[in-house]
């Protein structure tokens, strides 16, 4: 039995492993409003605003880690005056839609599924290694001091 057990334990290790793998981001669709050639900016101010970019999302994960572990302090804390910090719940003014609903009613009504659509998708920056063009690379046949 242990020798099963651990056969089957092993298998289904493996299974979840194939089928809850974190799925590749695809790549989204480019905008229509993008740069035309002759538009471009300079490579220094596009180096400029992807650093500043990605800073700010780190700031903003930071920001948002921060506020999470606040919330959980604060959430539970009744209304009240703590020292110099009132405490108090309000309504938000956002909405959004009630899909528990929206999908009763497609099925009330044999609908079938509630159509959905992707979120708009969001510019991400990476820092990489400098690329040389190669009209611009240095003309050499040793490919060592190329990579040097």
């Amino acid at each position: 039995m242990n020798l099963t057990r651990r056969l089957i334990t092993a298998a289904t290790i493996q299974q979840i492993a194939q089928t809850q793998a974190p799925a590749k981001p695809q790549p989204a669709p480019e905008p229509e409003n993008l740069y035309e050639p002759d538009e471009m900016p300079d490579l220094a101010d596009i180096e400029t605003a992807a650093a500043k970019y990605d800073q700010a999302a780190d700031q903003r994960r930071q920001a948002d880690r921060a506020n999470r572990a606040a919330k959980k302090i604060i959430g539970r804390l009744p209304a009240g005056i703590y020292g110099t910090w009132l405490v108090e719940r309000i309504r938000s003014n956002r909405q959004t839609a009630d899909l528990d609903k929206i999908r009763a009613t497609y099925a009330r009504y044999g609908l079938g599924p509630v159509p959905m659509r992707d979120t708009a998708p969001s510019p991400k920056v990476t820092r990489v290694a400098a690329v040389i063009p190669t009209d611009q690379a240095p003309a050499t046949d040793d490919p060592i001091s190329i990579a040097a």
